[in-house]
């Protein structure tokens, strides 16, 4: 073994690799990120590239609206009726909202909620803003999201929708 690397029930290992063991207060910072709340939103969402250069697009208002724009694409996150025209799109994602707002020095936030759907064999599409996070899940994986995010001790209210 590596020192410094431990592999035990509470660092779960990923195809066999050990685990790095949390520095000194980030489990205690994880615990303050589990028990939070998540809620999910309403509707369907998709994720939207467009070329860089790309007129800047103004889909409708609703209960989330992510653009971000960089050198190589800009991306959009928004409900899936909404997608901008010509946009490449992955659609099907439910999004669930982590009540905030979270404060800025709070650590192992997105680590805590990642590290539970991955554990489950989940992938996630994450995004932030000023206030909280955001986590969306495929919809065919919605079930067996919010499944393993409680068993880490998060609230989630709204799977009905």
């Amino acid at each position: 073994m590596i020192p410094g690397l431990m592999s035990s029930p509470d660092h779960a290992s990923i195809a066999g690799a050990p685990c790095a063991a949390p520095p000194p207060g980030l489990r205690d910072a994880v615990r303050t990120a589990v028990g939070r709340r998540l809620s999910l939103l309403e509707g369907r969402f998709a994720v939207c590239r467009l070329p860089a250069c790309a007129p800047w697009p103004v889909p409708r208002a609703g209960p989330l609206l992510s653009i971000t724009r960089t050198a190589e694409e800009t991306s959009v996150v928004c409900l899936a009726e909404n997608a901008p025209r010509g946009a490449r799109l992955e659609d099907g994602w439910r999004a669930l909202k982590l009540e905030g707002p979270i404060p800025f020095q709070e650590v192992g936030v997105l680590s805590a909620l990642s590290g539970s759907l991955a554990g489950a064999g989940l992938s996630l599409f994450a995004l932030s803003t000023f206030d909280t996070d955001y986590v969306l899940v495929k919809e065919t994986d919605l079930a067996a999201a919010v499944d393993a995010l409680r068993r880490a001790g998060f609230g989630v209210d709204g799977e009905g929708r």
